[in-house]
Protein backbone atom coordinates (compact mmCIF):
# COMPACT_ATOMS: atom_id res chain seq x y z
CA UNK A 1 0.00 0.00 0.00
CA UNK A 2 2.74 2.15 0.46
CA UNK A 3 4.59 1.83 -2.41
CA UNK A 4 1.53 2.21 -4.44
CA UNK A 5 0.69 5.40 -2.56
CA UNK A 6 4.20 6.61 -3.11
CA UNK A 7 3.35 5.98 -6.87
CA UNK A 8 0.31 7.95 -7.09
CA UNK A 9 2.22 10.77 -5.32
CA UNK A 10 4.28 11.68 -8.51
CA UNK A 11 1.30 10.34 -10.92
CA UNK A 12 1.72 13.27 -13.85
CA UNK A 13 -2.31 13.80 -13.47
CA UNK A 14 -2.35 16.79 -16.12
CA UNK A 15 -1.03 14.87 -18.49
CA UNK A 16 -3.55 12.31 -18.61
CA UNK A 17 -6.05 14.76 -18.73
CA UNK A 18 -7.67 14.51 -22.67
CA UNK A 19 -6.24 16.53 -25.72
CA UNK A 20 -9.10 19.02 -25.58
CA UNK A 21 -9.45 19.82 -22.12
CA UNK A 22 -4.70 20.12 -22.73
CA UNK A 23 -5.42 22.35 -25.47
CA UNK A 24 -8.07 24.27 -24.05
CA UNK A 25 -5.32 25.39 -21.50
CA UNK A 26 -2.66 25.93 -24.13
CA UNK A 27 -4.84 28.49 -25.48
CA UNK A 28 -4.54 30.80 -22.12
CA UNK A 29 -0.64 30.84 -22.83
CA UNK A 30 1.20 33.16 -25.02
CA UNK A 31 2.34 30.68 -28.44
CA UNK A 32 5.70 30.68 -27.99
CA UNK A 33 5.23 29.29 -23.79
CA UNK A 34 2.73 27.00 -25.75
CA UNK A 35 5.05 26.00 -28.18
CA UNK A 36 7.90 25.48 -25.23
CA UNK A 37 5.52 22.53 -24.15
CA UNK A 38 6.47 20.26 -26.83
CA UNK A 39 9.56 19.56 -25.06
CA UNK A 40 7.97 18.22 -22.15
CA UNK A 41 7.04 14.60 -23.17
CA UNK A 42 6.21 12.48 -26.33
CA UNK A 43 2.34 13.04 -25.07
CA UNK A 44 3.35 17.10 -25.32
CA UNK A 45 5.20 16.73 -28.45
CA UNK A 46 2.32 18.06 -30.45
CA UNK A 47 -0.44 18.92 -28.47
CA UNK A 48 -0.01 22.97 -29.53
CA UNK A 49 -0.58 22.08 -33.20
CA UNK A 50 -4.31 21.57 -32.15
CA UNK A 51 -4.87 24.87 -30.57
CA UNK A 52 -8.24 26.44 -31.63
CA UNK A 53 -6.68 29.90 -31.63
CA UNK A 54 -2.91 30.69 -32.59
CA UNK A 55 -2.56 34.27 -30.84
CA UNK A 56 0.83 35.68 -32.67
CA UNK A 57 0.73 39.18 -30.85
CA UNK A 58 4.41 38.49 -30.30
CA UNK A 59 4.70 39.86 -33.35
CA UNK A 60 5.78 42.88 -32.74
CA UNK A 61 8.58 42.38 -30.47
CA UNK A 62 10.32 41.15 -33.57
CA UNK A 63 11.19 45.01 -34.73
CA UNK A 64 14.91 45.02 -36.11
CA UNK A 65 14.40 41.17 -37.18
CA UNK A 66 16.47 40.40 -40.67
CA UNK A 67 15.24 39.50 -43.55
CA UNK A 68 16.50 35.79 -42.58
CA UNK A 69 14.66 36.37 -39.13
CA UNK A 70 11.51 37.10 -41.06
CA UNK A 71 11.57 33.93 -43.48
CA UNK A 72 12.40 31.91 -39.84
CA UNK A 73 9.16 33.17 -38.81
CA UNK A 74 7.16 32.68 -41.43
CA UNK A 75 8.49 28.76 -42.27
CA UNK A 76 7.82 28.18 -38.62
CA UNK A 77 3.81 29.62 -38.82
CA UNK A 78 3.90 27.53 -42.38
CA UNK A 79 4.81 24.44 -40.48
CA UNK A 80 2.94 25.17 -37.50
CA UNK A 81 -0.68 25.70 -39.61
CA UNK A 82 0.27 22.93 -42.18
CA UNK A 83 1.16 20.49 -39.60
CA UNK A 84 -0.68 16.57 -40.98
CA UNK A 85 -2.48 16.52 -37.42
CA UNK A 86 -3.92 19.88 -37.35
CA UNK A 87 -7.80 19.20 -38.31
CA UNK A 88 -9.30 21.91 -35.55
CA UNK A 89 -10.47 25.06 -36.52
CA UNK A 90 -7.67 27.85 -36.63
CA UNK A 91 -7.51 31.08 -35.64
CA UNK A 92 -4.68 33.88 -36.21
CA UNK A 93 -3.97 36.69 -34.66
CA UNK A 94 -1.19 39.37 -35.83
CA UNK A 95 -0.50 42.68 -34.32
CA UNK A 96 1.72 44.47 -36.93
CA UNK A 97 3.79 47.32 -36.11
CA UNK A 98 3.76 50.38 -38.47
CA UNK A 99 7.64 50.05 -38.67
CA UNK A 100 7.62 46.26 -39.82
CA UNK A 101 7.94 44.95 -43.52
CA UNK A 102 4.74 42.42 -44.02
CA UNK A 103 5.72 38.78 -45.64
CA UNK A 104 3.32 39.55 -48.74
CA UNK A 105 2.40 35.00 -48.46
CA UNK A 106 2.33 35.38 -44.84
CA UNK A 107 -0.95 33.53 -44.68
CA UNK A 108 -1.60 32.60 -48.14
CA UNK A 109 0.17 28.86 -47.66
CA UNK A 110 -2.30 27.74 -45.01
CA UNK A 111 -5.08 25.37 -45.85
CA UNK A 112 -6.80 25.23 -42.53
CA UNK A 113 -7.28 28.81 -41.80
CA UNK A 114 -10.54 29.90 -41.03
CA UNK A 115 -10.60 33.35 -38.82
CA UNK A 116 -7.91 36.08 -39.49
CA UNK A 117 -7.60 38.78 -37.45
CA UNK A 118 -4.80 41.93 -38.16
CA UNK A 119 -4.44 45.16 -36.48
CA UNK A 120 -2.01 47.21 -38.13
CA UNK A 121 -0.75 50.14 -35.63
CA UNK A 122 0.32 53.44 -37.16
CA UNK A 123 0.95 51.78 -40.44
CA UNK A 124 4.40 53.73 -42.13
CA UNK A 125 6.16 54.45 -45.22
CA UNK A 126 7.37 50.59 -45.37
CA UNK A 127 4.06 49.22 -46.01
CA UNK A 128 3.17 50.09 -50.13
CA UNK A 129 0.65 47.10 -50.18
CA UNK A 130 -1.30 44.65 -48.03
CA UNK A 131 -1.70 41.45 -50.08
CA UNK A 132 -3.89 38.70 -48.08
CA UNK A 133 -4.59 35.52 -50.51
CA UNK A 134 -6.28 32.34 -48.61
CA UNK A 135 -9.36 30.58 -49.97
CA UNK A 136 -10.29 29.34 -46.78
CA UNK A 137 -10.53 31.39 -44.82
CA UNK A 138 -14.02 32.17 -43.87
CA UNK A 139 -13.69 35.27 -40.81
CA UNK A 140 -11.82 38.23 -41.48
CA UNK A 141 -10.86 41.26 -39.18
CA UNK A 142 -8.76 43.94 -40.49
CA UNK A 143 -8.18 47.28 -38.34
CA UNK A 144 -5.70 49.87 -39.27
CA UNK A 145 -4.71 52.48 -36.00
CA UNK A 146 -3.13 55.79 -36.51
CA UNK A 147 -2.46 55.67 -40.27
CA UNK A 148 0.61 57.28 -41.46
CA UNK A 149 -1.49 58.98 -44.59
CA UNK A 150 2.13 60.53 -46.00
CA UNK A 151 2.51 57.15 -47.61
CA UNK A 152 -0.06 55.96 -49.85
CA UNK A 153 -0.70 52.05 -49.68
CA UNK A 154 -3.22 49.56 -51.72
CA UNK A 155 -5.18 46.33 -50.39
CA UNK A 156 -5.21 42.60 -52.36
CA UNK A 157 -7.60 41.06 -50.50
CA UNK A 158 -8.96 37.06 -52.51
CA UNK A 159 -10.65 35.54 -50.07
CA UNK A 160 -13.75 34.57 -51.92
CA UNK A 161 -15.12 31.84 -49.39
CA UNK A 162 -15.49 34.89 -46.44
CA UNK A 163 -18.79 34.57 -44.68
CA UNK A 164 -18.05 37.37 -42.14
CA UNK A 165 -15.77 40.53 -43.30
CA UNK A 166 -14.96 43.20 -40.92
CA UNK A 167 -12.85 46.27 -42.05
CA UNK A 168 -11.73 49.10 -40.24
CA UNK A 169 -9.62 51.47 -42.34
CA UNK A 170 -8.53 55.06 -43.32
CA UNK A 171 -9.25 54.83 -47.01
CA UNK A 172 -6.37 53.12 -49.04
CA UNK A 173 -5.51 54.44 -51.89
CA UNK A 174 -6.85 51.48 -53.89
CA UNK A 175 -9.12 48.18 -53.08
CA UNK A 176 -8.81 45.24 -55.68
CA UNK A 177 -11.04 42.75 -53.82
CA UNK A 178 -12.39 39.57 -55.14
CA UNK A 179 -16.28 38.64 -55.06
CA UNK A 180 -17.36 37.52 -51.72
CA UNK A 181 -20.49 35.28 -53.13
CA UNK A 182 -20.67 33.70 -49.63
CA UNK A 183 -20.27 36.89 -47.46
CA UNK A 184 -22.99 36.71 -44.90
CA UNK A 185 -21.93 39.62 -42.67
CA UNK A 186 -19.76 42.80 -43.37
CA UNK A 187 -18.90 45.52 -41.23
CA UNK A 188 -17.72 48.50 -42.66
CA UNK A 189 -15.90 51.53 -41.34
CA UNK A 190 -14.21 53.46 -43.66
CA UNK A 191 -13.00 57.27 -42.65
CA UNK A 192 -11.79 59.54 -45.02
CA UNK A 193 -9.03 61.53 -43.81
CA UNK A 194 -9.53 65.88 -43.60
CA UNK A 195 -7.29 66.53 -46.31
CA UNK A 196 -9.36 64.21 -48.69
CA UNK A 197 -12.60 65.68 -47.43
CA UNK A 198 -12.67 67.49 -51.59
CA UNK A 199 -13.72 65.14 -54.44
CA UNK A 200 -10.78 62.66 -55.12
CA UNK A 201 -11.39 60.64 -58.02
CA UNK A 202 -8.90 57.95 -56.36
CA UNK A 203 -10.54 57.78 -53.39
CA UNK A 204 -14.02 57.70 -55.18
CA UNK A 205 -12.72 54.57 -56.82
CA UNK A 206 -11.44 53.09 -53.64
CA UNK A 207 -14.32 53.33 -51.76
CA UNK A 208 -16.74 51.85 -54.72
CA UNK A 209 -14.36 48.85 -55.58
CA UNK A 210 -14.83 47.64 -51.76
CA UNK A 211 -18.26 48.35 -52.06
CA UNK A 212 -18.84 46.64 -55.09
CA UNK A 213 -16.35 43.55 -53.80
CA UNK A 214 -19.27 42.82 -50.62
CA UNK A 215 -22.24 43.04 -52.58
CA UNK A 216 -23.32 39.56 -51.84
CA UNK A 217 -23.56 40.61 -48.38
CA UNK A 218 -27.14 39.48 -46.57
CA UNK A 219 -26.12 41.72 -43.30
CA UNK A 220 -24.64 45.15 -43.53
CA UNK A 221 -23.34 47.39 -41.15
CA UNK A 222 -21.81 50.70 -42.80
CA UNK A 223 -19.91 53.88 -41.66
CA UNK A 224 -18.19 55.98 -44.41
CA UNK A 225 -17.03 59.83 -43.73
CA UNK A 226 -18.11 62.02 -46.39
CA UNK A 227 -20.17 59.77 -47.92
CA UNK A 228 -22.01 61.86 -50.25
CA UNK A 229 -18.19 62.12 -51.34
CA UNK A 230 -16.63 59.20 -52.06
CA UNK A 231 -19.68 57.43 -53.59
CA UNK A 232 -21.48 59.97 -55.43
CA UNK A 233 -25.33 58.22 -56.16
CA UNK A 234 -26.18 58.96 -59.74
CA UNK A 235 -29.08 57.80 -62.21
CA UNK A 236 -27.06 54.28 -62.81
CA UNK A 237 -25.90 53.08 -59.34
CA UNK A 238 -22.44 51.26 -60.40
CA UNK A 239 -23.51 48.40 -57.62
CA UNK A 240 -26.42 46.49 -56.22
CA UNK A 241 -26.95 44.69 -53.16
CA UNK A 242 -29.50 42.16 -54.49
CA UNK A 243 -28.86 40.04 -51.33
CA UNK A 244 -29.01 42.24 -48.87
CA UNK A 245 -32.05 42.37 -46.09
CA UNK A 246 -30.56 44.08 -43.04
CA UNK A 247 -28.74 47.27 -43.61
CA UNK A 248 -27.28 49.33 -40.59
CA UNK A 249 -26.33 52.89 -41.77
CA UNK A 250 -24.16 54.91 -39.24
CA UNK A 251 -22.74 58.94 -39.83
CA UNK A 252 -20.71 59.79 -36.56
CA UNK A 253 -18.34 62.94 -37.60
CA UNK A 254 -20.28 65.06 -39.99
CA UNK A 255 -23.80 66.20 -41.32
CA UNK A 256 -25.87 63.65 -43.44
CA UNK A 257 -27.77 64.14 -46.60
CA UNK A 258 -30.71 62.86 -46.52
CA UNK A 259 -31.55 62.48 -50.77
CA UNK A 260 -27.74 60.40 -50.42
CA UNK A 261 -29.18 58.10 -48.15
CA UNK A 262 -32.37 57.31 -50.47
CA UNK A 263 -30.41 57.26 -53.76
CA UNK A 264 -28.54 54.68 -51.75
CA UNK A 265 -31.55 52.73 -50.71
CA UNK A 266 -32.24 52.21 -54.75
CA UNK A 267 -29.15 50.02 -54.52
CA UNK A 268 -30.51 47.47 -51.69
CA UNK A 269 -33.97 46.43 -53.87
CA UNK A 270 -34.90 43.88 -51.51
CA UNK A 271 -33.83 45.51 -48.10
CA UNK A 272 -36.18 44.33 -44.53
CA UNK A 273 -34.40 46.12 -41.78
CA UNK A 274 -32.99 49.16 -41.99
CA UNK A 275 -31.42 50.82 -39.16
CA UNK A 276 -30.34 54.13 -39.60
CA UNK A 277 -27.94 56.34 -36.33
CA UNK A 278 -27.67 59.41 -37.68
CA UNK A 279 -26.18 63.17 -35.99
CA UNK A 280 -27.64 66.31 -37.42
CA UNK A 281 -28.73 66.76 -40.77
CA UNK A 282 -26.92 69.37 -42.70
CA UNK A 283 -29.73 68.55 -46.00
CA UNK A 284 -33.11 66.95 -45.54
CA UNK A 285 -35.01 65.56 -48.81
CA UNK A 286 -35.46 66.91 -52.14
CA UNK A 287 -38.25 66.96 -53.98
CA UNK A 288 -36.88 65.17 -56.44
CA UNK A 289 -36.66 62.24 -53.89
CA UNK A 290 -40.03 61.34 -54.50
CA UNK A 291 -38.61 58.73 -56.86
CA UNK A 292 -39.43 56.03 -54.06
CA UNK A 293 -37.28 53.12 -53.57
CA UNK A 294 -37.91 49.70 -54.46
CA UNK A 295 -37.16 48.33 -51.30
CA UNK A 296 -38.71 50.92 -49.74
CA UNK A 297 -42.45 50.41 -51.72
CA UNK A 298 -42.38 46.47 -51.00
CA UNK A 299 -39.73 44.94 -48.53
CA UNK A 300 -39.20 47.13 -45.83
CA UNK A 301 -40.66 45.56 -42.62
CA UNK A 302 -38.70 47.45 -39.76
CA UNK A 303 -37.16 50.62 -39.78
CA UNK A 304 -34.94 51.99 -36.83
CA UNK A 305 -34.25 55.59 -35.82
CA UNK A 306 -31.27 56.38 -33.26
CA UNK A 307 -30.22 59.04 -32.10
CA UNK A 308 -33.43 61.51 -32.74
CA UNK A 309 -33.75 64.74 -31.79
CA UNK A 310 -37.19 65.93 -33.30
CA UNK A 311 -34.67 68.05 -35.87
CA UNK A 312 -36.99 68.57 -39.39
CA UNK A 313 -34.76 66.73 -41.83
CA UNK A 314 -35.60 63.79 -40.02
CA UNK A 315 -39.34 64.17 -39.66
CA UNK A 316 -38.84 64.54 -43.44
CA UNK A 317 -37.60 61.14 -43.74
CA UNK A 318 -40.08 59.84 -41.23
CA UNK A 319 -42.42 60.91 -43.09
CA UNK A 320 -41.43 60.25 -46.52
CA UNK A 321 -41.16 56.02 -44.65
CA UNK A 322 -44.70 56.07 -43.08
CA UNK A 323 -46.07 57.20 -46.84
CA UNK A 324 -44.47 55.00 -49.02
CA UNK A 325 -43.50 51.38 -47.07
CA UNK A 326 -46.94 49.52 -48.06
CA UNK A 327 -45.80 46.14 -46.08
CA UNK A 328 -44.36 48.38 -42.45
CA UNK A 329 -44.78 46.47 -39.81
CA UNK A 330 -42.09 48.29 -37.16
CA UNK A 331 -41.46 52.23 -37.10
CA UNK A 332 -38.76 52.41 -33.72
CA UNK A 333 -37.37 55.77 -33.00
CA UNK A 334 -34.90 56.45 -30.30
CA UNK A 335 -35.09 59.30 -29.15
CA UNK A 336 -31.83 61.50 -27.52
CA UNK A 337 -31.31 64.31 -24.86
CA UNK A 338 -34.89 65.22 -25.29
CA UNK A 339 -36.70 66.31 -22.06
CA UNK A 340 -40.16 64.41 -20.80
CA UNK A 341 -42.12 67.54 -22.43
CA UNK A 342 -40.39 67.02 -25.60
CA UNK A 343 -40.79 63.73 -26.43
CA UNK A 344 -44.33 63.61 -25.91
CA UNK A 345 -44.65 66.36 -28.51
CA UNK A 346 -42.93 64.63 -30.55
CA UNK A 347 -44.39 61.55 -30.38
CA UNK A 348 -47.71 62.84 -30.83
CA UNK A 349 -46.61 64.67 -34.05
CA UNK A 350 -45.14 60.99 -35.25
CA UNK A 351 -48.50 59.41 -34.12
CA UNK A 352 -50.42 61.94 -36.63
CA UNK A 353 -48.27 61.12 -39.65
CA UNK A 354 -50.08 59.48 -42.12
CA UNK A 355 -49.53 55.54 -43.04
CA UNK A 356 -49.27 53.61 -46.21
CA UNK A 357 -49.01 50.32 -44.28
CA UNK A 358 -52.10 49.74 -41.69
CA UNK A 359 -50.39 47.54 -39.60
CA UNK A 360 -47.30 50.02 -38.95
CA UNK A 361 -47.01 50.21 -35.43
CA UNK A 362 -44.77 53.57 -34.15
CA UNK A 363 -42.98 52.68 -31.27
CA UNK A 364 -40.62 55.53 -29.41
CA UNK A 365 -38.24 54.40 -26.49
Amino acid sequence: MAKQAKNEGVLDRISTLPDHILCHMLCFLPIKDAVRTSVLSPRWRYLFTFMSTLDLYDYRQFRGFTRRDFNDFKNFVDRLLLFPKQQSLVTLELDIPGDMKIPPDLVSSCHVLEELYMEFVKLGSNITEVNIHNLSLKRMTLEFVLVNRDKDYKMVINAPNLEYFKIYDMLADGYRVSSMNSLEHANIKVHQCPEYAIYDVNRERAATNLLQAICNVKCLYLLITHAETLIPMGPEPVFAFHKLVQLKFVNETEAWVGTWILEFLHCVPNLEILHLALDAASEGIKPLAENVPSCVSFHLTEIRISRFVGDEPMFQMISFFLKHATVLETLIIAMKYLTEKEELSITKRLLELPRNSRSCQVITE
